[in-house]
């Protein structure tokens, strides 16, 4: 998994020694010898989910499915995915990143009691991203939670949109540990993980049933209903580290578990570019254990700047690499269940790029791997789960969950399995997932009023139904854009009307089956609304061949940019007369799926704001330069410019312009990556009675004194405004290449051209956002 506010938070970062919690005695190694050889497969359990990330059981017969964009599904124990969601938050779930969204679920150890559950998830608010962590109840029906019962215990605050982790777990202590991701971009450029005064790239452990213990120390806008275990390695009273944490170093540890019967922890941590782990904590340990991000990538040196001596950090028990096409780690369990026995003791994990599985064994005093690859079709793994008796399942993002089987099943007299007939089975309906590669897109009036986005469906069959997923992006002014699909047979429909003309982002999703009514205005992030126009007019279609996302701008003056979208195609195949041999179910096979839009590993860095500013050559030093520590905070206290600088002609140029720089955003990017754009983002407010402000923009990078040709085209107008660079004709009439910005530090010059000191403007924030292909990634 690969993402502050548009303001700085102040960091504290290690001193070079004496910063270890926790020292191991050595790197891990495998031991030699092999364990017996065990044969996996999957057997699929449950269909027809949108998007899950996730997997847990309530202490009963049912499993509940986490969907990203904000919904909980249950299964019953015969594979049955009830059709009403046991929880829908879409409307606060910000799922418009690619590993944003509803991450993680556990319940309550006492659920059965007090009906207690607890959510992980991604929300912006005031343009500022956050993880929640909250505590829900379910109603009087058991498949059914109240929405409405949140109590939000902790928030913290996400520089960027990646690396958010998501599990959340309860300990054999009974307490809560939450795994954070370091904050993201891309090689935790403020080092957050080592950073004792944050909660990034931590573990957290609270007590959620307000014990015996420390109030909350660093719960950030959460309502901090917790108890800080006195355990806690770092429990300090108020201020300082924060108590809240149980282990440091961690990347983005996006699945952890408990063993069972052991209390052994496991966190399987995504690597930058080269290394992915499993991180292992003893049931006996007393916290505290530094698993060394950013100074270690797995064994191996990363940027070891600050960092202690290497007795200091905890290494993994098992790592591997990119190579053959590797690329991020989906931590599992270990196998405590009774169907399986050869499994029995296993933990196991999978990579999400090439389907590969691993099970490590334990002898006494190493972790033997054993590498499984005959699950490798593409289907894009992301998590495990374990039911009521420690039963394994395995999550493909694509919408099906697997049981995961050894060698030597146990012969169970079988329940609720219906006696095998030979009588047809109903058509088989299959739901592929299709992301479009076309995107970022540029959306503005001017030269260009329709903007088109295209993607390829390869499912054969004719279509029984089309949903569109994640159509994500922003825009001034959402009443001035209308959204049409085309069909490859080239039937048009308007699947998006224009509504209302005030919101910018916008993320959602359309489904005919949802809940009457059009979207909404605004149309929040993470909601699934009903079309303007019914997606049934495709139906019976053949569903190969490239569809056609249609945007038309109708007014002038506001520009936007189309982030992603997708769609989720469910054809319908020929039935079958089995054999009296054979089970008569209508389950989907072992199919392959197409790679999802939430894939853990992301294509551009987030917009980074600046670590520092100044006033231009031609600045004025009125407290503009402030920003942005003292913007974002309320209309009239934006950091504001009064363009008293001594040049009032029109153009973009000149000595004596009022001008402010914002510079050292420092992106460091993969190696080998790709560039496909730049953009620089600000959200400006006028504060002149006589018209709105006339500004440009320029951008240079690595520092240097001269700067380039790529400024703005024309004068910028006010308000939260976007501005995307790559590819011809754009905002800035360059077509950028990786050589011109690959592992640069770039620096923003905002230049009030109004020629009237009387056009005034405040500026809330800036900041700049890198979008790029990461190799083999």
């Amino acid at each position: 998994m690969n993402r502050l506010p548009w303001y700085l938070l102040p960091v504290l970062f290690l001193a070079a020694v004496g910063i270890s919690l926790y020292s191991a005695t050595a790197l891990a190694s495998p031991a030699a010898s092999s364990p017996e050889t065990l044969n996996l497969s999957l057997s699929p359990f449950a269909t027809g989910l949108s998007q899950p990330v996730g997997l847990a059981n309530a202490g009963d017969s049912r499993l509940f499915a986490i969907e990203r964009v904000g919904r909980i599904k249950v299964i019953q124990s015969d594979g049955t995915v009830l059709t009403n969601p046991f929880l829908n938050i879409t409307d606060r779930v910000n799922a418009g990143g690619s590993e944003e969204g509803l991450l993680g679920l556990v319940f309550h150890p006492d659920y059965a009691t007090n009906g207690y559950f607890f959510v992980n998830y991604t929300n912006i608010t005031s343009s500022v991203r956050y993880t929640r962590i909250s505590r829900f109840s379910v109603t009087a029906d058991p498949n059914v939670a109240d929405p409405n019962s949140e109590e939000i215990l902790l928030t913290v605050v996400q520089p960027f949109a990646n690396h958010n982790a998501g599990h959340i777990l309860f300990g054999p202590d009974g307490y809560l540990y939450i795994p954070l991701g370091d904050g993201g971009s891309g090689g935790d450029p403020n080092n957050y993980a080592q950073n004792l005064t944050l909660l990034l790239g931590k573990v957290v452990r609270i007590d959620v049933d307000n014990g015996p213990g420390d109030p909350a120390d660093c719960e950030g806008l959460g309502t901090g209903n917790y108890t800080v275990p006195t355990s806690n390695p770092l429990r300090d009273g108020p201020g300082g580290t924060c108590d809240e944490i149980w282990a440091i170093g961690l990347r983005n540890p996006w699945r952890s578990s408990f063993d069972r019967l052991t209390g052994d922890f496991f966190i399987g941590d995504v690597g930058q570019g080269s290394w992915e782990e499993v991180d292992f904590q003893p049931a006996a340990s007393t916290g505290g254990e530094n698993y060394g991000w950013r100074c270690y990538e797995g064994n191996h040196p990363y940027n070891t700047t600050g960092c202690g001596p290497i007795g200091n950090y905890t290494f993994p028990i098992f790592e591997y690499s990119h190579s053959g096409g590797n690329c991020t780690v989906i931590g599992g369990y270990v196998y405590r269940g009774s169907q399986f026995p050869a499994m029995s003791g296993r933990y196991f994990l999978a990579d999400y790029c090439t389907g590969n599985f691993w099970d490590l064994a334990y002898n006494g005093s190493a972790w033997t791997p054993t590498l499984h690859t005959n699950l490798t079709d593409p289907v894009s793994y992301v998590a495990f789960g374990e039911n009521l008796n420690g039963e394994l399942y395995v999550v493909d993002i694509g919408g099906i969950i697997y049981q995961l089987q050894g060698s030597s099943p146990v012969t169970a007299t079988p329940t609720d399995t219906p006696a095998p007939t030979n009588t047809p089975t109903p058509p088989i309906i299959t739901c592929t997932i299709y992301p479009s590669s076309d995107v970022p897109k540029l959306i503005s009036k001017v030269g260009t009023p329709t903007v088109t986005s295209v993607l390829t469906v390869t499912n054969p069959g004719p279509i029984a139904d089309v949903n569109v997923l994640d159509l994500n992006g922003l825009h001034r002014a959402m009443g001035e854009l209308d959204f049409n699909l085309q069909s490859p047979a080239g039937t048009l429909v308007q699947i998006m009307a224009p509504s209302c003309g005030t919101e910018d982002h916008f993320g959602l999703s359309l489904d005919d089956e949802a809940a009457p009514g059009p979207w909404p205005c605004p149309p929040v992030g993470g909601g699934t609304y009903q079309p303007s126009n019914p997606l049934a007019a495709f139906d019976g279609q053949a569903s190969a061949g490239t569809w056609t996302l249609i945007i038309h701008d109708s007014v002038n003056g506001n520009p936007g940019r189309l982030d992603g979208w997708g769609l989720e195609i469910c054809t319908t195949g020929a039935g079958a007369t089995p054999t009296p041999t054979t089970t008569a179910t209508a389950t989907p096979t072992h199919t392959p799926t197409a790679t999802p839009t939430a894939t853990p590993g992301s294509g551009d860095t987030g917009f980074q704001p600046p670590t520092a500013n100044t006033a231009g050559p031609g600045g004025d030093g009125n407290g503009f330069e402030m920003n942005p520590g003292n913007a974002h905070q309320a209309d009239n206290l934006y950091a504001r410019d009064n363009n008293s600088g001594t040049d009032t002609g029109s153009a973009c140029d000149g000595p004596g312009k009022d001008s402010h720089d914002f510079y050292n955003y420092g992106f460091t990017l993969p190696g080998g990556a790709t560039i496909n754009g730049i953009e620089v983002r600000l959200d400006a407010r006028t504060d002149s009675a006589i018209g709105a402000p006339k500004m440009c923009v320029q951008l240079s990078w690595d520092g240097g004194v001269t700067w380039t040709a790529a400024q703005s085209t024309a004068t910028l107008g006010t308000m939260e405004t976007s501005y995307f660079l790559g590819g011809p004709a754009d905002t800035w009439g360059r077509v950028w290449s990786a050589t011109d910005l690959d592992n640069s530090n770039f620096r923003v010059r905002v230049v009030n051209v109004a020629g009237d000191p009387l056009r005034d403007f405040g500026l809330d924030w800036i900041a700049v956002r890198v979008y790029y292909e990461e190799a083999g990634r």
